[in-house]
């Protein structure tokens, strides 16, 4: 009798719906990066996304370090120059990536 008074109070539908438990929302919580395992690697769909977004040039067939240099250095020499716009996206790769072998 007194369960079905509690029960009935709190149902499911009205419960709000939480991703994470609150525990785990905090600012130490790091978002998914890049995967390696052993010489190969697999980015994420959020460097994926990131990549594509700076240089619009989609990041396809990234297998190993190497291939992710190798997609650098063709996104480097396609947006090529000196002027400040050119070094400021240079730095933004180097940055992106930097973030991916950190995790690594």
């Amino acid at each position: 009798m007194f369960t079905a008074e509690i029960s009935s109070a709190h149902d499911a539908e009205d419960a709000p719906t939480r991703r994470f438990p609150s525990k785990m929302r905090g600012r130490f919580i790091k978002p998914p990066t890049m995967i390696r395992l052993g010489p190969q690697i697999r980015l994420t769909r959020r460097e994926v996304e990131r990549f594509a977004k700076i240089t619009d040039i989609d990041p396809v067939g990234i297998r190993t370090v190497g291939d992710l240099e190798s997609y650098v250095a063709r996104c480097k020499a396609h947006y090529w120059g000196v002027s400040n716009e050119t070094q400021f996206l240079h730095w933004l790769i180097d940055r992106e990536v930097a973030r991916c072998r950190q995790a690594a």
